[in-house]
C-alpha cells in the first residue's frame, strides 16, 4: 500500500472565449509575474504562484494575481494572502497526483451539520472572491508538470477551468419568515447562488513542499 506524506504550496485579457459549460485550456496571455510599484520602489518584477481570470453575472471580467501557495493532504491552495487564511483558489483531489493528468470536477453537494450548511466536493476547485465562496459545478484540473525525483514530489504546475456556483445569492439575508433563499430547503439542499466562470487559473507552486511515497 502506498502512503503519501506531505511536508510543509493585471490586466484581464482583451478577448476571451467561453461556452455554456465553461472554458477549456489555459488563457495564453496569463503570465506568472506582476510588477511591484510602491514608490520609491517601482518596476520590480515579482513572481506569482498563480493568476486567475473570472467573470459572472455580478463580477466583470477580472484578472487576479496570487502570490502565495501551499500543499497538504490532497489539496493545493493558491492565494492572494499569506498561508493561514481562506485560500483564493482551493484545488482538491480525490488523491494527490503524482504525475501529469486531467482530473474532472465532482459537482458540489451541500452538507448539513446541525444547521450549518457548506458546499463540499471530493474533487474540484473552490474560489473565494469578494466575500463569497464558489463551489465546483463542472470543469477540470490539469496538472502539466510534477517536479519530483525518485523519492519526493516538490511542486506542481497546471491550470483549472470550469463553472462554479455560490451556495446562496450574495445579497440574501436569512430572516425568521424566510430562513433560506428560494429553491433551497432542508429537503432540497442545492446550490442556488450565482454562477462564476473560472476562465482560467494558471498556477505553479513555489512553497517548499516534499511529498514522499512510501511502501508500508
Amino acid at each position: 500500500m502506498k502512503t503519501f506524506i506531505i511536508i510543509g504550496l493585471a490586466a484581464a485579457a482583451l478577448v476571451l472565449t467561453s461556452c455554456e459549460d465553461g472554458p477549456s485550456g489555459p488563457q495564453p496571455t496569463q503570465e506568472l509575474y506582476t510588477l511591484y510599484d510602491a514608490p520609491p520602489v517601482t518596476g520590480i518584477k515579482v513572481e506569482l504562484s498563480g493568476r486567475m481570470i473570472i467573470h459572472g453575472p455580478i463580477i466583470t471580467m477580472t484578472s487576479v494575481p496570487m502570490l502565495h501557495d501551499t500543499a497538504f493532504g490532497n489539496e493545493i491552495h493558491i492565494s492572494t494572502t499569506p498561508v493561514g487564511g481562506t485560500p483564493t483558489v482551493r484545488i482538491k483531489f480525490k488523491t494527490i497526483p503524482t504525475a501529469p493528468g486531467t482530473f474532472a470536477f465532482t459537482a458540489a453537494t451541500i452538507s448539513n451539520a446541525a444547521g450549518t450548511f457548506a458546499p463540499m466536493s471530493d474533487q474540484g476547485a473552490f474560489v473565494s472572491y469578494a466575500g463569497n465562496l464558489y463551489a465546483p459545478l463542472s470543469g477540470s484540473i490539469t496538472i502539466t508538470n510534477v517536479e519530483k525525483d525518485d523519492s519526493f514530489i516538490y511542486g506542481y504546475s497546471g491550470y483549472v477551468n470550469g463553472r462554479l456556483q455560490a451556495m446562496w445569492p450574495r445579497d440574501f439575508k436569512p430572516t425568521a419568515s424566510q430562513p433560506f433563499p428560494p429553491g433551497f430547503t432542508l429537503a432540497n439542499l442545492v446550490l442556488v447562488g450565482e454562477i462564476l466562470t473560472l476562465q482560467s487559473a494558471v498556477f505553479k507552486t513555489r512553497a517548499k513542499i516534499a511529498i514522499r511515497t512510501a511502501t508500508n
